[in-house]
């Protein structure tokens, strides 16, 4: 229950912060200035909410994310992002648990997957193209029952906590595609592209362990290197260099010739360090 004070802080906040704070999630499609109002709202410090407390990863990771993604929408371009912030046991994200093989002392060992959909951000871009990202929290649980050689019994909970992160990008009308050089910092992801009437659809999509203490901004720039990856794979416009746009973004690959109206057999994955199997 919220004290009186704590209701009153959550009144005077705007309503999406404040369906954060009561609900744990927004879906909401606005433009980037008023995101940047949500944001401000959500940087001042609030003392007399307590008991309710937002996670670390929408400020460290969603809102940066937000933020460096709008840059490339014009003003009144709507940016549709989806949030779920109540956690990977919430109801409805914990598939069914099963029964795992025992030895020795252990007695008893189930596992459950959770999938916690958490983050999903789509919006038009300057150029024409359409770009969506979506991360997904995927957490793997096992219960040990294990008999002591005193006889008696304890229980142990692990858990596995990795992210996937799926990238798509359909470019703008009659833009081509051009595979580029296989890089060293995306060998993780598997990426593929096909012809969709005078577009493409490039995707990029991998799988990363969360680290136990990651550095600040490790997973944000974890993340913007698979969006930047389905820009590696856009041709040059006319206008542009082997570099990409004239805002020096990642909107172009290297040139050469495109493979217009050929569909792309995704480029095998390697494993990214600690990436799950």
């Amino acid at each position: 229950m919220f004290g009186k004070k704590e209701k009153q802080a959550i009144a005077r906040l705007p309503p999406q912060h404040q369906a954060l704070l009561n609900e744990g999630s927004l879906a909401v499609t606005q433009a980037k200035a008023q995101w940047s109002e949500l944001f401000a709202s959500l940087s001042v410090p609030q003392p007399e909410i307590r008991k309710r407390r937002l996670p670390p990863r929408l400020m460290d990771v969603a809102m940066p994310i937000i933020r460096v993604l709008s840059e490339d929408t014009d003003p009144g371009t709507g940016i549709g992002v989806r949030l779920d912030l109540r956690g990977h046991e919430a109801p409805g994200k914990v598939g069914p648990s099963r029964d795992l093989p025992t030895q020795g002392r252990v007695t008893k060992m189930s596992e459950a997957t959770a999938w916690d959909p958490w983050f999903v951000f789509e919006a038009d871009l300057k150029d024409g193209s359409h770009l969506e990202l979506a991360i997904i929290g995927v957490v793997r649980t096992r219960k040990i029952r294990k008999k002591s050689a005193s006889g008696k019994t304890k229980w142990k909970q692990k858990e596995k906590p990795a992210q996937r992160v799926s990238a798509t990008l359909t470019t703008a009308k009659g833009r081509g595609i051009d595979p580029p050089a296989p890089s060293p910092a995306t060998s993780w992801l598997k990426v593929a592209a096909k012809p969709k009437a005078s577009r493409f659809v490039i995707t990029a999509q991998g799988k990363y362990l969360m680290p136990p203490n990651p550095q600040p901004g490790w997973q944000v720039n974890t993340v913007l290197l698979v969006v930047a990856e389905v820009f590696r794979w856009v041709a040059p416009a006319a206008s542009e260099g082997p570099t990409g746009g004239p805002s020096g973004g990642p909107s172009g690959g290297p040139s050469g010739g495109s493979l217009d109206g050929q569909p792309v057999a995704p480029q095998p994955a390697t494993p990214y360090p600690g990436a799950p199997a």
